[in-house]
């Protein structure tokens, strides 16, 4: 087995939050991030085969009727005994 001077902790003391006598919350880690500049970045998960084209072409032709659509459709009742409401 490999010996390791004294002082240096190896790999594991990262996985043992109180080897520094210190511990946070997730929220407390959260505002220490951000003190020092850092903020959480995520990946744009997108298809590989994505269609950009196809997007806008739908967003402009398609998605203006179905977003006026139920406006000029009348509401319907959960109710079985209540008819609906206009």
């Amino acid at each position: 087995m490999e010996r390791r001077p004294a002082l240096d902790p190896g790999p594991d003391h990262l996985r043992d939050p109180g080897a520094f006598g210190v511990s946070y919350t997730p929220r407390g880690t959260s505002y220490l991030l951000h003190r020092i500049g850092w903020s959480p970045q995520r990946p744009i998960r997108r298809a590989a085969e994505r269609d950009e084209e196809a997007i806008t072409t739908w967003v402009k032709e398609t998605w203006p009727h179905i977003k006026a659509s139920p406006a000029s459709r009348t509401r319907g009742s959960a109710s079985p005994t209540s008819p609906a409401k206009a």
